[in-house]
C-alpha cells in the first residue's frame, strides 16, 4: 500500500475513488495521480505513482517522470525517459525529446526524431524543425516545414505562413491564411487579418476598376460596400464572383449580406457553406 494521503493535497471529491483505483493497479489513475502531486509540488510521490505506472507498462508515465527530471536540470536523464516513452507507445515525448536534443546540440539526432514524431501527427514537431533551419539560415527548409506544419493545422506554422504569403502574394490570399491561423487560435493572425482586410482603398471609383481587373479582394470590399447601402443584387453578382477567384471571405460576406436583408436561411447557408470551404492552404 503505498503512504499516499489524501490529505496531502487539496480536497477533491473524485481523489478517493482516483486512489482506490490507482490501489487496484490503475494506470491511468496511477498517472493522474503522479500529475496530482506535481501541482502539488510532491515531487517524491509524483515520481513514486509516475514509477508504479510505467512498472505496468504505462507508456504516459515516462513523460511525467521526464519532465520532473527536466524541471529539476537533469537534461540527459529527461532525454533518455522521453526516448523511453517514445519507445513504449508515447507519441506525446517527441516533441520535448527533439528540444532538449537541440538545447544539447545533437541537431542530427533531433531532426530525425523530429522527423518522426512529425509523421506520428505531433504538428509542433514541424514547426521546430522549421525554427531550426531558420536559425540555421535555411529558409528553404525552413518555409517548407512551416508551411507542412500549418497543412497539419498547427497555428504558429499557420500564421508564419500567413506572413510569407503577405510579403510575396495578393493581399487576398494572405487575408485568407491570416483567417485560417486565427480560426485555429493565433490571435497575431486576428489583428494582422482584421488590419489587412481594412487596407484598402475606400473609392468606389477605384474599388470598381480594381474589380474589373480581377482583383478577388476589391471584388470583396466592394460587394460588402454595395450590401450596405441596400443593393442586394448587384452586391451578390460581386461577391460571387469572389467566391469562384477563391474568395472563402466572400462566402461569409456573402452570408453577411443576406443576414442584413433579413433572409436568414440564405445567410446560414453561406455561413454554414464558409465552415464547410475546405483547406485555405492548399493554394499557397
Amino acid at each position: 500500500m503505498s503512504d499516499f494521503d489524501t490529505s496531502d493535497v487539496d480536497a477533491d471529491p473524485e481523489l478517493d475513488e482516483l486512489l482506490a483505483r490507482a490501489e487496484d493497479g490503475d494506470a491511468t489513475a496511477m498517472v493522474r495521480l503522479g500529475t496530482i502531486c506535481v501541482e502539488e509540488n510532491l515531487t517524491a510521490k509524483a515520481r513514486e505513482w509516475y514509477n508504479r505506472a510505467r512498472e505496468t507498462g504505462e507508456p504516459t508515465a515516462y513523460h511525467g517522470l521526464a519532465s520532473i527530471s527536466q524541471a529539476f536540470g537533469q537534461n540527459a536523464e529527461a532525454t533518455e525517459l522521453y526516448e523511453q516513452g517514445i519507445a513504449a507507445g508515447d507519441d506525446e515525448c517527441y516533441l520535448p525529446a527533439g528540444q532538449l536534443m537541440l538545447l544539447v546540440g545533437r541537431s542530427e539526432d533531433a531532426i530525425d526524431l523530429l522527423q518522426r514524431g512529425f509523421a506520428s501527427g505531433v504538428s509542433l514537431c514541424g514547426t521546430t524543425l522549421a525554427n531550426h533551419y531558420l536559425r540555421a539560415g535555411k529558409r528553404d527548409e525552413a518555409e517548407s516545414w512551416f508551411l507542412r506544419a500549418a497543412r497539419h493545422n498547427e497555428p504558429a506554422a499557420a500564421h508564419v505562413v500567413a506572413q510569407i504569403a503577405q510579403a510575396r502574394a495578393p493581399v487576398e490570399h494572405a487575408i485568407e491564411l491570416h483567417t485560417f491561423a486565427a480560426d485555429l487560435g493565433e490571435l497575431d493572425s486576428l489583428i494582422a487579418a482584421d488590419l489587412l482586410a481594412d487596407w484598402r482603398t475606400d473609392d468606389p471609383d477605384e474599388l470598381y476598376d480594381l474589380a474589373d481587373d480581377g482583383d478577388v479582394g476589391a471584388m470583396v470590399s466592394l460587394g460588402r460596400s454595395i450590401a450596405q447601402e441596400g443593393d442586394l443584387s448587384e452586391a451578390v453578382e460581386w461577391l460571387s464572383a469572389a467566391v469562384e477567384g477563391g474568395s472563402i471571405r466572400a462566402l461569409t460576406a456573402l452570408g453577411d449580406a443576406f443576414a442584413d436583408a433579413g433572409d436568414a436561411e440564405e445567410a446560414e447557408h453561406w455561413y454554414r457553406t464558409a465552415a464547410e470551404s475546405g483547406d485555405r492552404l492548399g493554394t499557397y
